[in-house]
């Protein structure tokens, strides 16, 4: 991952883009075995249908660079 974030940072063609976050299958899979849910095709089907939206509220995450900008800056 750190690879990634350091190619997009290099990137003169992306530099704007400095962060991304990539989910998969497996990630589904992970999350239903510490849930002790039993791993299935359609567990996983379900999970992610639940799943697909819960990260398009970026409010929170704005504010938390918000916050990083004014310790950095002491302001």
């Amino acid at each position: 991952m750190m690879d990634k974030i350091q190619d997009a940072w290099e990137d003169e063609t992306d530099n704007s883009c400095w962060y991304e976050e990539r989910w998969d299958d497996e990630d589904l899979r992970t999350a239903l075995e510490n849930a002790e849910i039993e791993v299935t095709v359609e567990n996983v089907a379900r999970l992610k249908n639940a799943c697909i939206c819960i990260f398009d509220e970026k409010s929170v995450r704005n504010e938390m660079l918000a916050d990083m900008a004014r310790i950095i800056f002491k302001r």
